[in-house]
């Protein structure tokens, strides 16, 4: 056989998994129904390619002669299901220790007429799409795998699916009717159940609106992984044989930092121009007043910041830090977010300690006692004044929101040229670099510290007595 053909065949039917190979070939269309499985895998029991390549040629050879036998008009269709009985029960499974019997899996393997999808013997082929969602939901949150927040945001995943497909049975979705919806999906708008103008109207009505405002690419591969995940966990479960959302993935065109703007020189000054920051009396609300600022000077999350306790504020060897962890009902974005953040000098001299100071006189167990604890966390209600906030004060840029404060620490410690991993543990990322990320210890609180100084906005008053005075007249009524 010569070396190209060897090489083609190798790409097209093995693969390597941990040291070993496997052989692989995917079921014809034309041959589906003979089979409920999308694909033949098999070990070649070898870690060396030379034998892998043996190997793999004759077993091409007999599923090739298999595959001819299944098509050809002149074998009858009673001797193609003992052939395909006869090569899955050898081939891919095995036979039963009691003689001239077989599992009851390999006898469901082929269908009587050779041509419809096989049934799984635990479902039926008429399950409905929304019987499978309300299961798989059911599932997924009854286990405690899910928060109240994922399980709504896979909700609305579906029942847009399912809006778009209709009530069909489950396994009649194919991955044609996929790539429609991703197609759809590029040119709704984003909250759709939520607008008053989409609300009411169909599917096929907003998609033939003018003006319409596309949701971002960010939110289409939400909507199209949502869905893949529902479909991989039917496969799972028998209800489909094949996931028909795989690989429907739509490429990002720009890159991740420019999905959000850093907010600019001018947006400061508009912020500090602002009566939140000018006018004592005007906010009698502590957290509106010092959440941006922690934000602007720490890089920590909306969320992160606003489920803060009283005891989160605590000294690290001398320095003053933010202890970020998802301790009592706290809840993280990932392992690596938590982490301590020292507090800024800016902060201090504003008066951030005399503000922790007084509410732990007052015996308030947490910073910000006004926020409550919502389904999305303790930020739900603080996200929705401050787009307001911004909007009305700061810029009408869709693209400069709380979280540009996140990407403006990191701009600036970027360009002061802090090294990537100190970067990396003041905003809780993980870092890439196994030898820094597992046997490293975390750096000491005055490494980081020496870090945080260099956040720097020339936009900031150099006389801080205006701030001060506004922070000492929300200590007294927190």
């Amino acid at each position: 056989m010569c070396t190209f053909l060897v090489t083609i065949l190798t790409e097209m039917y093995l693969f390597e998994n941990q040291g070993h190979w496997y052989f692989r070939i995917r079921i014809p269309r034309d041959l589906a129904g003979f089979f409920p499985f999308p694909q033949i895998k098999k070990t070649l029991k070898t870690q060396g390619l030379r034998d892998a390549r043996s190997r793999m040629a004759a077993i091409l050879c007999q599923v090739e002669e298999v595959f001819s036998l299944l098509r050809s008009p002149f074998t009858p269709l009673d001797n193609k299901q003992i052939v395909c009985r006869e090569f899955i029960a050898g081939f891919v499974g095995k036979k039963s220790k009691r003689s001239g019997s077989r599992s009851s899996k390999t006898t469901t393997m082929c269908s009587e007429a050779g041509a419809a999808p096989v049934v799984s013997p635990e479902h039926s082929s008429g399950d409905l799409l929304s019987k499978v969602i309300a299961a798989y939901i059911e599932d997924l949150s009854g286990s405690g795998r899910w928060t109240e927040k994922t399980k709504s945001e896979n909700a609305v995943s579906l029942k847009l699916f399912q809006r778009f497909a209709g009530d069909l049975p489950i396994k009649s979705i194919t991955h044609d009717l996929m790539q429609k919806f991703r197609q759809a999906l590029l040119h709704l708008p984003a909250n759709i159940n939520k607008t008053p103008e989409y609300r009411e109207r169909s599917l096929d009505e907003i998609l033939a609106m003018d003006g319409v405002v596309p949701m971002s690419v960010t939110n289409v591969n939400k909507y199209l992984i949502q869905t893949s995940s529902m479909f991989r966990w039917a496969q799972r479960r028998g209800y489909v044989d094949r996931n028909p959302g795989e690989g429907l993935a739509v490429r990002r065109t720009i890159k991740p930092d420019e999905e959000r703007s850093v907010y600019i020189d001018e947006d400061f000054q508009s912020l500090f121009r602002s009566p939140l920051f000018t006018e004592p009396g005007w906010n009698d609300r502590p957290e509106r007043f010092w959440i941006p600022l922690i934000a602007m000077f720490s890089g920590m999350r909306l969320g992160e910041i606003c489920q803060l306790y009283v005891s989160d504020i605590r000294r690290v060897a001398s320095v003053l830090c933010f202890d970020i962890n998802d301790e009592k009902d706290k809840r993280l974005k990932n392992i690596s977010s938590r982490r301590t953040v020292p507090v800024h000098p800016t902060l201090l001299g504003i008066g951030f300690e005399s503000y922790v100071a007084s509410m732990t006189a007052q015996g308030s167990e947490r910073l910000w006692p006004n926020l409550q604890l919502m389904r999305d966390g303790y930020g739900h209600g603080f996200s929705h004044w401050y787009q307001r906030f911004n909007r009305e004060y700061i810029t009408d840029d869709p693209k400069r929101v709380f979280h540009s404060f996140r990407h403006n620490v990191a701009d600036q410690l970027k360009q002061a040229e802090v090294s990537a991993t100190i970067i990396s543990e003041i905003l809780g990322h993980s870092v890439e670099s196994m030898s820094l990320g597992r046997y490293g210890k975390r750096f000491q609180s005055d490494v980081l510290m020496n870090a945080v100084r260099r956040i720097q906005y020339s936009a900031l008053p150099s006389d801080l007595r205006v701030l001060i005075s506004v922070a000492e007249a929300m200590s007294i009524k927190p």
